[in-house]
C-alpha cells in the first residue's frame, strides 16, 4: 500500500520555503522512492500543491490566476493517475489550504484517497507570532485595517484544536504527526525535520536550495507606513491594486527603502505592532483550546502545556 504524507501547513510556519525545495528537487526524492507531483502546483514560486486544495473548496471549473488557469473539473483523478504511474510508494503533497478545510472536506479528502495510507503532518506556531506574520504578509498584499480587526477577522485561523478536531475525526489522531514549530531555529531546521520525519535519507545539505527569499520580513515601521499607503491610495481613492504594487507595495519591500525606514526616530514611529501586552491577551484568548490541543493531541512529557505565556522580551 501506498503512503500518502500530507503536508497542511499550518500557514506561516515556513511552507512556502519547504515547498519550494521539494518542488526543486523532485527528482532526488524520486530516486529516494518519495514522489511530489506537480499537478496542482502553479509555477516554482508557489511550489505547493494549491489548486488541488482548491478543487474541494472552489464551486467552479476553472480557477483562474494572474499567471496561470487551473482546470479543477478532472485534477484530482489525473493527480490519482500520476501517482500509479509513478513506482515510488511514497507521496508527498503539500498545501497548507488543507489547514482550512471542514469535517466534511477532510471527509472528501479521505475518498480522494481510499486505499492509500494517509498521515497528516502539521506545524503549528505561537498564536501572536502566527499572526503578526500572516498580518505582515496580508498588508504586503493591500491589507489597510490594523492588527487588532486583523486578528478578530481571522480568529479561526489561530484555532488549531478545530484544525486538529476535523482532521483527527476523519483520519484518526494515530496518522497525525503534529509539530511545534520554534521561533528560534537553525537555517535548515524546518526542511530537516521534515525529512527525519518521513524517513528520507538525505540530509539539507544534499538538497537544491533556491537563492531567492520569499516573504520577506518589514519591519514594524515598513509595515505602518505601508498600511497607511493602503488606507488611503487603495481604500479611500480606490486607486487599482497594479498601481499600488508598483507605486509602493513591491518598492517598500527593498533593501534601500527599508534602510531609509529604518533610520526614522523610534519616537516618532515604533516598530511595535503588537504590544506585549496585546501578546498575552491574545494567548489567553486561546489558553483554553492550546490545553486541549496539549492533552488530545502532544506528548504531555515534551508539551506539558504550549504557549501559557509571552515572554516580555519576545
Amino acid at each position: 500500500m501506498k503512503t500518502v504524507y500530507l503536508h497542511i501547513g499550518t500557514f506561516k510556519t515556513g511552507t512556502t520555503a519547504l515547498q519550494k525545495i521539494l518542488f526543486a528537487n523532485r527528482q532526488k526524492l524520486l530516486e529516494n522512492g518519495y514522489f511530489y507531483p506537480d499537478i496542482g502546483i502553479p509555477n516554482k514560486y508557489n511550489p505547493g500543491q494549491i489548486a488541488l486544495s482548491w478543487s474541494f473548496t472552489h464551486d467552479k471549473d476553472f480557477y483562474v490566476l494572474p499567471y496561470k488557469t487551473f482546470d479543477l473539473r478532472d485534477i484530482r483523478e489525473r493527480a490519482l493517475a500520476d501517482i500509479e504511474a509513478h513506482d515510488a510508494d511514497n507521496i508527498i503533497i503539500s498545501s497548507e489550504y488543507f489547514s482550512l478545510f471542514s469535517t466534511e472536506q477532510v471527509a472528501q479528502v479521505k475518498q480522494m484517497f481510499d486505499g492509500f495510507k494517509v498521515v497528516i503532518i502539521l506545524y503549528l506556531r505561537r498564536q501572536d507570532k502566527f499572526f503578526l506574520s500572516l498580518y505582515s504578509e496580508q498588508v504586503k498584499k493591500g491589507y489597510a485595517k490594523d492588527i487588532k480587526d486583523f486578528c478578530e477577522e481571522f480568529e479561526e485561523r489561530g484555532n488549531y484544536y478545530k484544525i486538529l478536531k476535523s482532521w483527527s475525526t476523519v483520519f484518526g489522531d494515530e496518522n497525525l504527526v503534529i509539530k511545534i514549530y520554534p521561533e528560534s531555529r537553525p537555517r535548515d531546521w524546518l526542511i530537516s525535520d521534515f525529512l527525519q520525519t518521513l524517513n528520507i535519507s538525505l540530509e539539507p545539505s544534499q538538497l537544491t536550495h533556491g537563492k531567492k527569499a520569499f516573504n520577506v520580513s518589514l519591519s514594524g515601521k515598513s509595515l505602518k507606513i505601508m498600511r497607511f499607503l493602503n488606507r488611503w491610495l487603495l481604500e479611500r481613492f480606490s486607486l487599482p491594486k497594479a498601481w499600488c504594487l508598483w507605486l509602493y507595495l513591491h518598492p517598500l519591500q527593498r533593501q534601500r527603502p527599508k534602510t531609509v525606514v529604518s533610520w526614522i526616530p523610534e519616537w516618532l514611529l515604533s516598530n511595535e505592532i503588537l504590544a506585549p501586552d496585546d501578546k498575552d491577551a491574545l494567548l489567553r484568548q486561546y489558553k483554553p483550546l492550546n490545553r486541549k490541543v496539549s492533552e488530545e493531541y502532544l506528548d504531555q512529557e515534551s508539551h506539558p502545556f504550549i504557549w501559557s505565556q509571552v515572554e516580555k522580551q519576545n
